[in-house]
C-alpha cells in the first residue's frame, strides 16, 4: 500500500459480527468525520449489502450538505456495504463522477472477486478543505484486486 493510503492515525477496528465489509476506519477525534476506511470484499459478501437508511440519510443531510448533495455509500451494497453504519456513509456531491467510481471500484471489484473467489481490499482516504468541515471535497481510493493489480484514483466530490 502506498503511503498515501496509510491510515492518518490508529484505525478503529469494526466489531466482529457487524454488518458490511468495512474492517477498519478512522474518524476524526475532533468532529467525528470519516477520514479513512478499509474494506475486504469476499465472494460471500457480494449482493449482501443494504441501501442507505432513512435515518442515516437524515443524519448526513444535516451535516455540511451543499445544494445537489445526496447521501451515499463508500462501498456499494452489491459488494456488501451497508447503509446503516456511519463508517460507510457520506455526502456525495452533485458533480461527483459516479460512472468512473462505479467502473473502477464497484464493477472491477465485483467481477474480480466473483470470478476468482478471492478477496479484494478497498482503501479510501477522504480529503477535506479544512479541519472543521465534515464533507470531503475529494475521495481517493485504492482497489487491490486478487490478481495483484491495483487501481488508484481520486475524484472531486463537489
Amino acid at each position: 500500500m502506498s503511503d498515501e493510503f496509510e491510515p492518518p492515525y490508529e484505525p478503529t477496528h469494526v466489531p466482529p459480527g457487524s454488518p458490511g465489509v468495512t474492517t477498519r476506519y478512522c474518524a476524526s477525534p475532533t468532529n467525528g468525520r470519516l477520514e479513512w476506511m478499509q474494506a475486504v470484499v469476499t465472494k460471500e459478501s457480494l449482493n449482501t449489502g443494504t441501501d442507505v437508511t432513512d435515518e442515516m440519510a437524515d443524519f448526513l443531510m444535516k451535516s455540511d450538505a451543499n445544494p445537489g448533495d445526496s447521501p451515499g455509500m463508500v462501498v456499494h451494497s452489491s459488494l456488501g456495504g451497508t447503509g446503516e453504519e456511519p463508517w460507510n456513509c457520506l455526502l456525495i456531491g452533485g458533480s461527483f463522477d459516479d460512472e468512473t467510481y462505479s467502473n473502477e471500484v464497484e464493477s472491477t471489484t465485483y467481477h474480480a472477486v466473483s470470478s476468482t473467489g478471492q478477496p479484494a481490499t478497498l482503501t479510501f482516504r477522504f480529503i477535506f478543505r479544512n479541519d472543521t468541515v465534515t464533507r470531503p471535497y475529494k475521495i481517493a481510493y485504492q482497489v487491490e484486486l486478487p490478481n495483484g493489480d491495483v487501481v488508484e484514483n481520486d475524484l472531486v466530490n463537489v
